[in-house]
């Protein structure tokens, strides 16, 4: 796995903490350009200081603030669209993927089918220009908000369809996909993905929390994703809780790790045949919860851990029961 974090680069100090990624696992950086503007020379310095004094293989995160690519104005359209253009032109010696968010529906103002029209027409002019500088185009998946292009994957595939560009992926936002409730989606399709971002929520907003602090199955997740050959971007508003992050997910490759072994507790659950030994791996629940929280687990992971087989629990003594139900008339059921 290729681990990155998602880093503003506006001073010195910046450059500063960059520099400091390699020696705290990291392999990559995603430069993160939120606001609608162009890049100054200050900037194209930066970028390239942290270009020839690390060994960071380097992608960028294009301004959102302020642009719409799917607009139903012409003017508001191309001149997001041109300034994207202007801004893979200035990072085209420094960066192999640029990621960009694919836009909205104005309220009122237009069908969201529209909207998706207008990004086609946008991302394939976008592409085209990367294409010159060999840059490959994510176009990343929305969060739940109702007018924004790109909350399902069918829409995704819908824009990826219509560009019709080899130079076009998914930068696929963990994140944002347990918002719209369609992770597993993205997980099927990892020949479509580019670059995948990460962080947790409680499923209501986009709270950038530290990996493992909310609610999304990060065991799952990881078990599809820790083969693929792209940059994993931990996008958390500091350094620290990226690095947390970074432990977090590494953590659940260790048979040590609580992750680890609650899917060895879930194997046991769906092996189970009666209900005393569901009971052994109930009170093994309780120790391995005791033993997230040593290790420095949260409540979240602590809640997931108990949720998890509690679930699987149920679902397998109801399978228990059923199977007990359907034995040949004359034969005596056994304890369940």
């Amino acid at each position: 796995m290729k681990f990155s974090f998602s880093h503003r680069l506006q001073s010195e100090s910046d450059v500063r903490s960059i520099q400091s990624m390699e020696d705290n696992g990291f392999s990559s950086l995603e430069i993160f350009f939120a606001d609608r503007e162009s890049l100054g020379e200050q900037t194209l310095n930066l970028i390239d200081e942290v270009s020839s004094t690390t060994n960071l293989y380097l992608t960028a995160h294009l301004p959102y603030k302020n642009i719409n690519i799917a607009s139903v104005y012409q003017y508001v359209r191309e001149s997001s669209t041109e300034l994207l253009l202007n801004i893979i032109d200035d990072i085209s010696d420094y960066v192999e993927i640029a990621t960009l968010h694919t836009g909205y529906a104005q309220f009122g103002s237009g069908s969201l089918d529209q909207a998706i029209e207008n990004n086609i027409l946008s991302l394939a002019k976008i592409c085209d220009r990367a294409a010159e500088h060999d840059i490959m185009v994510g176009a990343e998946n929305a969060m739940n908000e109702r007018h924004l292009v790109g909350k399902t994957f069918r829409e995704m595939e819908a824009l990826i369809r219509g560009v019709e560009r080899g130079n076009l992926g998914i930068t696929f936002d963990v994140g944002h996909a347990y918002l719209t409730g369609n992770i597993e989606d993205y997980l099927k399709k990892n020949e479509c993905i580019l670059e995948v971002h990460a962080h947790d929520n409680f499923g209501y907003t986009d709270e950038h929390l530290s990996v493992g602090e909310g609610k999304i199955n990060w065991g799952q997740v990881y078990e599809s994703i820790k083969d693929w050959d792209c940059p994993i971007v931990l996008e958390q508003r500091t350094m620290g809780e990226g690095i947390g992050s970074l432990r977090f997910i590494q953590g659940l490759s260790l048979e040590t790790g609580p992750y680890f072994r609650l899917n060895q507790l879930l194997a046991a659950i769906h092996s189970a045949s009666t209900s005393k030994e569901l009971l052994h791996v109930n009170n093994a629940m309780i120790d391995l919860s005791e033993s997230a929280l040593r290790m420095g687990g949260t409540g979240s992971t602590v809640n997931h851990i108990v949720s998890s087989c509690r679930e699987a629990m149920a679902c397998r003594m109801v399978e228990i029961v059923l199977e007990k139900m359907k034995l040949p008339e004359g034969e005596k059921a056994g304890t369940v």
